[in-house]
């Protein structure tokens, strides 16, 4: 992959080009990853794909892609048109509350946009009211989490609060 390449967020269908309910032949011809690195199986039967760093993780139920990730050193992910790890966190924030429709929450460290079944973890800083800021020289631990359609975990016994970055 390279930094030309550009895949686009796509809540509920997946991060083009990999798509929820597609095989892992399917995953590793239409993204170019190629046979994954490494991979675990769960003792619930979720298998999950890691290609490296620099590289989503995708993890299959039956078969079928439930579950991507990604973090900053993979190539560039879109929401529209932001460039959601390079442009300002809180524009790209902005740009997934849009697309929710909703104000999203923030739980266990992660900022969720339940319609879109999406979690962005290492973005905004609750406690602190701060957003990461990529020329702050921190450790860069942001991850978009994109979950297929009901699949994505509640946690109804553990407190969260709505917030807006608007």
């Amino acid at each position: 992959m390279t930094r030309e390449t550009k895949w686009s967020v796509e809540p509920n269908v997946g991060i083009l080009p990999i798509k929820f309910g597609m095989t892992e032949s399917e995953v590793s011809e239409a993204s170019g990853l190629g046979r994954a690195k490494d991979t675990i199986v769960e003792d619930d039967g979720l298998v999950t794909h890691f290609w490296g760093l620099g590289d989503p993780n995708v993890a299959y139920r039956d078969g079928k892609v439930v579950f991507i990730a990604t973090g900053p050193a993979s190539i560039p992910v879109l929401i529209g048109d932001v460039e959601v790890f390079q442009d300002d966190t809180r524009t790209a924030l902005q740009a997934f509350e849009k697309a929710n429709g909703d104000k999203p929450f923030y739980q266990l460290g992660s900022v969720n946009f339940t319609r879109l079944n999406l979690a962005m973890t290492g973005f905004f800083d609750f406690r602190e009211d701060r957003y990461y800021d990529p020329m702050s020289g921190e450790q860069d631990d942001r991850v978009i989490s994109l979950f297929a359609p009901g699949t994505m975990t509640e946690f109804p016994d553990i407190p969260k609060t709505e917030i807006t970055f608007f």
